[in-house]
């Protein structure tokens, strides 16, 4: 029998990236075809759609984006010939917020209620986010965004109003990363003002096709009502698709797609001197799905060839501890795996904040299973503390890291990582051609044969046998002898008058028992008689 095609695309107007495979497609048999179901990753977007074979006969076509919106539909193949589906998703308000709205669940059903036609079905769904939706517009409109930027060199932020300089585009938050030019080193955060909210920007971001990052202020649907987050999308053809399931926590659709999710992770995490934000999200993705086999020994390698990267120190780690990763041709023990991953883990403390959520999880992670390891292998309190804060202010339900802690200046300053320790200062070698000082000999005892000082000590000691006997110390060998003779005589009849003093004592308790013990009565006639007289 022959086989047939569908050609499945979902039809949305886009920005900035005409397409992504975004949507999870999983076309189901009803004919009782012998192949079975049939997945894979469909085009969302301007895009002519992806053509996949199936055995002829009825078959239930279903769609899903990382956002939970869902498109059904039902097609009939023939044999031999190609049948378009073309599924068609929502529009959003507006076409610079098509992508979130695809890729993030809080965003689409935030963005339904500034559409006048959907508000009423958003609030049957949804009513108990009714409110924190109004809340939330009210304070989007009064609360815009500010950009800053982390000098590591004086460990300051400074707020700049110059959107250009980072390749803004448009009236919404999106950053052309082909644009995004910073002196080495320098971090770029979005702030909403006057609030505590600070988000990282996965920005430099070397991706093999033009790539926008793009940020849009959501409710945060497990805060308090009102509440505002912040959410970044990396617009990358191939990676959006994978962040976007991992970030949904949908892992039956990126498992089932392990093959060839994988496979992307792999070459991104390959490529990670090239793009190293690809790298370290790739990295995170593999360990997400399990594929540890894929993973090599390349977080070593991140951590220590991109040196301002929190997320590699973080992802090397972890991959040190549970896995026992080690260079090739080394191998380690369960010591030597503790303390790699605690130099790891400082090696993060000092270079900030990670970019993704994830990291933060496994840094902490880690510290948790140094501090109870039977090992000396401890994290530092300070980096430790500031690893615990960390993971408590990161919003676990974003991929790119966001943070929140009870001010503006904590947050920052967990921003700024911890300084690691000042190491010692190596001991002093004289210049060459000059001849080291040696130490002085301690001048020996005659008596003893030990250093002048620790025979002192020694004779001090009222413990000491030097000290019994330090009459005879000078004397001949001979006369050493008849002393010693004399000394254990001595002793010996200390014990033995010892020995007679306890004999003594003894006897003596024996016969004053004696004393105290009542005389035993007669029984019989006998006695009754002499009761009688008595």
């Amino acid at each position: 029998m022959g086989m047939g095609l569908i050609r499945l695309s979902v039809d949305k107007v886009t920005s900035f990236v005409d397409a992504i495979d975004a949507a999870f497609a999983d076309l189901t048999p009803l004919s009782g075809q012998k192949g079975g179901r049939v997945q894979a990753m469909v085009p969302v977007g301007k895009a002519a759609g992806k053509v996949m074979e199936v055995e002829p006969g009825d078959w239930l076509v279903q769609a899903r984006l990382p956002s939970g919106e869902v498109f059904t539909q039902r097609v009939s193949v023939e044999e031999g010939r190609e049948e378009p589906v073309t599924l068609r998703a929502s529009d959003s308000s507006r076409e610079t917020r098509s992508w979130p709205t695809s890729l993030s669940y809080a965003a689409a059903t935030f963005d339904a209620t500034r559409e006048t036609v959907h508000v009423s079905a958003i609030r049957r769904s949804f009513p108990r986010h009714k409110k924190t939706f109004a809340l939330a517009e009210a304070r989007l409109a009064t609360e815009p965004y500010e950009l800053l930027l982390w000098d590591p060199e004086s460990r300051q932020f400074t707020s700049s109003g110059d959107w250009n300089a980072v390749g803004r585009a448009g009236e919404e938050l999106a950053f052309d990363a082909e644009q995004f030019n910073l002196p080495p080193g320098v971090r770029a955060f979005i702030q909403l003002r006057d609030t505590p909210h600070i988000l990282s920007l996965p920005l430099p971001w070397h991706g093999e096709k033009r790539t926008y990052v793009q940020v849009q202020a959501v409710p945060d649907l497990q805060g308090e009502e009102g509440e505002m987050t912040l959410r970044a999308f990396v617009l990358d053809p191939q990676l959006a698709p994978v962040i976007g399931f991992l970030d949904a926590s949908d892992l039956a659709a990126a498992r089932m797609l392990a093959p060839e999710t994988a496979s992307f992770a792999k070459r991104m995490l390959y490529g990670k001197f090239r793009n190293p934000l690809a790298g370290a999200a790739g990295a995170l993705a593999l360990l997400r799905l399990r594929e540890y086999t894929l993973l090599h020994d390349w977080p070593l390698n991140l951590a220590a060839g991109v040196q301002w990267l929190p997320d590699g120190a973080a992802i090397a780690a972890w991959c040190t501890l549970k896995l026992g990763m080690a260079a090739e041709g080394k191998t380690l023990d369960a010591a030597g795996r503790a303390a790699e991953a605690r130099s790891h883990v400082h090696t993060a403390a000092a270079r900030g904040a990670p970019y993704f959520a994830r990291s933060v999880s496994l840094l902490h992670h880690v510290c948790l299973l140094l501090q109870y390891a039977k090992t000396d292998a401890r994290v530092d309190d300070e980096v430790a503390a500031w690893v615990a804060s960390l993971h408590q202010s990161v919003k676990p339900d974003s991929f790119v890291a966001s943070y929140e802690g009870s001010s503006i200046d904590e947050t920052k300053l967990l921003l700024a990582g911890v300084r690691p320790p000042l190491p010692e200062a190596p001991p002093q070698r004289p210049a060459p051609g000059v001849a080291e000082p040696t130490k002085p000999r301690p001048v020996k005892s005659p008596a003893t044969g030990l250093p002048g000082g620790q025979a002192e000590r020694r004779r001090q000691s009222p413990t000491s046998k030097r000290a019994k006997v330090k009459k005879t110390a000078g004397k001949p060998k001979p006369q050493r002898r008849a002393a010693a003779k004399r000394s254990l005589a001595a002793i010996k009849k200390k014990i033995a008058a010892a020995k007679k003093r306890a004999a003594a004592a003894k006897k003596a308790a024996v016969a004053k028992a004696a004393k105290r013990k009542p005389a035993k009565r007669s029984s019989g006639r006998a006695g009754g008689a002499r009761r009688e007289r008595a």
